[in-house]
């Protein structure tokens, strides 16, 4: 009967322990690296690197809602609300991540041109496609021909998570 015991626990312990084969984890592992949740997260994870890459207060990423109804841009010795905003335009993904790219090249410390390209790919990457409010730039009220590199950018509920706001 210990005999019986002892087979039947080396069994059980043998059948617990046996990882699945390779082939299944790294499939399951691939699926646990695509899904949309990740890249998400992943997205996130690079806008608020890019907030930490700069020193000068140029780049937020908040609470959603919070920017557009409450923003205010802090001038020399005075706190200006700005409301409405001057105009607003819809951006696409790749459009974003060549204006993150040129406003990391402009005023974040990262010196390698390859991390601020993938950086700034990763950011734009959590929407197809972002509503930009304009700010501080009555100027550009027809964006039709160009995408402004001017004024203050706020893109409200970015991922349902964040409003991302950019000081160029």
């Amino acid at each position: 009967m210990q005999r019986l015991t002892y087979i039947l626990l080396v069994f059980l312990v043998s059948c617990v322990e046996n990882p699945a084969p390779d082939s299944t984890r790294s499939t399951l592992h691939k699926k646990a690296i695509a899904s949309p949740e990740n890249d998400m997260q992943r997205a996130f994870d690079a806008l608020n690197q890019i907030q930490m890459s700069e020193s000068e207060d140029r780049f937020y990423s908040t609470f959603p809602g919070v920017a557009l109804e409450r923003f205010t841009q802090r001038l020399p010795g005075t706190i200006e609300l700005m409301s409405p905003a001057d105009t607003s335009f819809i951006i696409s993904q790749s459009e974003l991540a060549v204006c993150l790219e040129e406003f990391l090249l402009k005023y974040s410390h990262l010196t390698n041109s390859d991390e601020r390209a993938e950086l700034a790919e990763l950011a734009s990457s959590a929407q197809e496609s972002y509503q930009v409010f304009l700010f501080g730039d009555p100027s550009l009220a027809d964006v039709a021909h160009a995408i402004p590199r001017t004024g203050t950018w706020v893109m409200p509920y970015v991922g349902h998570q964040h409003d991302v706001v950019l000081v160029w």
